[in-house]
């Protein structure tokens, strides 16, 4: 500990410690403690519902761009320099504009038959027995129906989903009220963010030369105000739609097979009446969101629910907590799929909202209404599960399950 209170510091999690652990801690902690600023750490973090939608609010005063809060490497000056999360308005607004058209309801509406395809591909290549389905669906099948959209050539498109995975395991291992921590793994995750970046230099070049119908060529060719995107600009949207898309759904995919576990009476109800399916994925990014929490910078003093907050400060915003607002959600422990209004924040809040959340709603129906329909009794091994440990990332690393 440095100082603060043992109650305010997230509980340390192994591997095999179900982030439901996570979850109750917030839980108290919200209740007893809304708002809690730490000044050794220079970090407040924040629990309610209501707290946490007025900071993602005031962008001029809690700013998106934390890059001086992790130590910064070339790579990931690069990755940053397009990179949605890490930007405020007025150029946020311009940028994001430019991919919206791509994740319409319409447009992402006709993904469905090629993501149907890609699901039963891989269902196709189950044995008997026991499976993974961390391995064998839930990551790659998020990583494939993204690398397409973006256009990178499927012979390496296997690169691109170890890449992801390997640096959501460096990630998944960092105590997000801890800097010190942060900095340890930005060294891992650096090297990755290299080889990416070389990988998304040469594709830019290669689909500048040779046009397609893809995202890359969409990027190469934008202009904003009537401004051309640099090459750094296009990497770190590049790199932040692959990632974003991908690992978000991965983990949501793995929780929701956890909740129905948790559930059998919702597991039955599901498998009788696929129409609950939309349901079950919101109440799951309520109860487990992939991300559970969101970072600011202060950038001038302020105050947060009566708590001083000084300039320059970083803000650990927990959305699971937020999540489980009573002040919000009725019954927040309950897991309800047909729970309405359910607001919750797992696709994150305001400006920032998830700019793929139809597609990966769309990828989470598809995925639960094919295993269903194939393996109406299957069950997760739940001694044999294993997660990432962590306080910054929710969900299964290993997912073994029963056919």
């Amino acid at each position: 500990m440095t100082g603060i209170e043992q109650k305010h510091d997230p509980p340390r999690l192994s591997s095999v410690d179900d982030p439901s652990m996570l979850i109750d801690w917030l839980r108290r902690t919200g209740a007893e403690t809304p708002v809690h600023f730490d000044p050794e750490r220079q970090l407040c973090q924040v629990f309610r519902h209501a707290d946490i939608m007025s900071v993602v609010a005031d962008w001029e005063t809690f700013s998106s761009d934390d890059r001086h809060l992790v130590p910064q490497t070339d790579g990931f000056q690069t990755f940053t320099k397009g990179n949605l999360a890490s930007l405020d308005p007025p150029r946020h607004h311009q940028l994001r504009k430019l991919v919206s058209k791509v994740f319409t309801p319409r447009t992402v509406a006709t993904l469905e038959p090629r993501i149907t395809e890609l699901v039963d591909r891989q269902l196709d290549g189950f044995g008997t027995g026991e499976v993974d389905l961390v391995d064998t669906v839930t990551n790659p099948v998020p990583a494939l129906v993204i690398a397409e959209l973006l256009g990178i050539p499927e012979q390496d498109r296997a690169i691109f989903q170890r890449w992801a995975f390997d640096m959501v395991g460096l990630g998944g291992q960092v105590d997000v009220t801890d800097p010190d921590e942060a900095g340890d793994a930005m060294s891992g995750i650096s090297r990755i963010m290299n080889d990416m970046n070389e990988y998304a230099f040469d594709q830019i070049a290669q689909h500048r030369r040779h046009p397609a119908d893809d995202l890359i060529t969409r990027l190469v060719e934008a202009e904003v105000d009537g401004m051309r995107l640099d090459d750094e600009e296009i990497v770190g949207f590049v790199l932040l739609l692959f990632l974003a898309g991908h690992i978000t759904t991965t983990l949501t995919l793995g929780s929701m097979l956890l909740c129905l576990d948790d559930n059998p009476a919702t597991a039955a109800a599901v498998r009788g009446d696929p129409d609950l399916i939309p349901g079950v994925i919101e109440e799951t990014m309520r109860q487990r969101p992939p991300f559970p929490t969101s970072k600011r910078l202060v950038t001038r003093d302020t105050e947060i629910r009566g708590v001083p907050v000084p300039e320059g400060a970083g803000v650990v915003l927990w959305l699971a907590a937020g999540n489980h607002d009573e002040e919000v959600f009725e019954r927040p422990g309950e897991f309800d799929p047909v729970r309405s209004p359910n607001q919750h924040l797992g696709f994150g809040a305001g400006i920032h909202f998830c700019l793929g959340a139809g597609l990966a709603r769309l990828e989470a129906r598809v995925v639960l209404r094919r295993l269903l329909a194939r393996y109406p009794g299957l069950e997760v091994d739940r001694q044999a599960v294993r997660f990432y440990g962590s306080t910054s990332i929710v969900g299964p690393r290993l997912l073994p399950v029963r056919l």
